[in-house]
C-alpha cells in the first residue's frame, strides 16, 4: 500500500516543534524526516501528529530501530532548549546552471543585491567549488536565516519556516509575515532537459546556440543547475551575472510594486526588467 502524505501543514508543525533541527541532543541538522513511534507507522498506518516527531536521516533510521523509548521522544518534542539549526550543503560542483525567473546563466559568479545586501551570490572555493550565500530578512530588516559559504545559519526563534529536504536538494526560508522567502534547488539534469523550458521565453536559435556552447563546456550530457527564487518586498536591486550590471529602483519609475523577469544566457548574457503586466522598462545585454 502507498504511503499516505503527511500533508504539508502537519509536516510545517513537525518542524516548528522541534526548532528547525533534529532534536536529538548536540545534532540540530536542518535535514528533516518524519517518524512514527506512536504507533510505529507500520502497525497503525497512520499519521497521529501527537506520535510523530521531525528527525534528520541518520537518527530517523535509529528511532525506527527503537534507539529511544516512546517517552524519550515525547520529551524531545518537549524540549524547549533547543539551540540553533546547524547543516550544512552538502553540493560539491564546479560548474553549472543557475536560474533565477526567467534568467539562465551558465556562470560560477552571480550576485543578487537588495538595498545593499547580497541577497544571493555564488562564489568559488580555492579548489574552485561553487559557495552559495543567501540571505532572508524579515519587515523590520533584521536578518534572520543565512546561508554563508555553504554554512546554514538560522533564528529559529524567529523565522515562519525552514523547510530543508532530506536528501538536501531543496531549502526553502520563510519570513515570520509569509511575504518574505527564499527557496534554492539543486538537481543535476540532462543538459535538453534543462533548457527545454527556456524555448517559453528565449528565442529557440539562442536556445540551440546556448546548448552547443555548454556542451562544449562540461564533460557529459548532464549539467548540475541551481534554481534561486524569492520574494522580498523592495524597492530596488542590482542583479549582476559576469559582466552585466543592472540597478533598477521601482520606485522612481512610479510603481508600487513590480516585479521582474529576466532573460539570459552564456556568461555575460542579456537581461530583460518588466512590470507585473509584461511592459519592458529596461533591456541590458552584451
Amino acid at each position: 500500500m502507498a504511503r499516505d502524505p503527511i500533508g504539508r501543514k502537519k509536516r510545517r508543525r513537525l518542524r516548528r516543534e522541534v526548532g528547525f533541527g533534529c532534536p536529538v541532543e548536540d545534532c540540530r541538522v536542518p535535514f528533516l524526516e518524519y517518524h512514527h513511534f506512536d504507533p510505529p507507522y507500520n502497525e497503525g498506518e497512520m499519521h497521529n501528529e501527537d506520535g510523530m516527531i521531525a528527525l534528520c536521516p541518520i537518527h530517523h533510521r535509529q528511532a525506527d530501530q527503537r534507539a529511544w523509548s516512546i517517552e524519550d521522544l515525547r520529551e524531545m518534542k518537549r524540549a524547549n532548549n533547543r539551540g540553533e539549526p546547524k547543516g550544512k550543503l552538502g553540493w560539491s560542483i564546479d560548474k553549472g546552471i543557475v536560474i533565477s525567473g526567467g534568467n539562465y546563466f551558465f556562470s560560477t559568479s552571480l550576485t543578487m543585491r537588495i538595498k545593499g545586501k547580497e541577497l544571493f551570490k555564488l562564489e568559488q572555493d580555492h579548489k574552485g567549488k561553487i559557495l552559495v550565500n543567501a540571505l532572508l530578512w524579515n519587515n523590520k530588516k533584521e536578518i534572520i536565516a543565512e546561508i554563508k559559504n555553504n554554512d546554514m545559519l538560522i533564528n529559529h526563534m524567529r523565522v515562519e519556516d525552514i523547510d530543508c529536504m532530506a536528501s538536501g536538494k531543496e531549502i526553502l526560508f520563510k519570513a515570520p509575515d509569509d511575504s518574505n522567502h527564499v527557496r534554492i534547488r539543486f538537481e543535476r539534469q540532462p543538459i535538453e532537459e534543462c533548457l527545454s523550458k527556456a524555448k517559453n521565453t528565449l528565442d529557440e536559435s539562442i536556445v540551440e546556440n546556448v546548448l552547443s556552447d555548454i556542451k562544449e563546456r562540461v564533460d557529459s550530457g548532464m549539467v548540475n543547475v541551481i534554481e534561486f527564487s524569492t520574494a522580498i518586498k523592495e524597492d530596488d536591486f542590482t542583479f549582476h551575472a559576469g559582466d552585466s550590471k543592472i540597478t533598477f529602483d521601482f520606485r522612481k519609475a512610479g510603481l508600487d510594486k513590480a516585479e521582474y523577469y529576466g532573460r539570459a544566457h552564456g556568461v555575460n548574457g542579456a537581461l530583460n526588467i518588466a512590470q507585473k503586466d509584461g511592459k519592458e522598462l529596461i533591456y541590458l545585454g552584451k
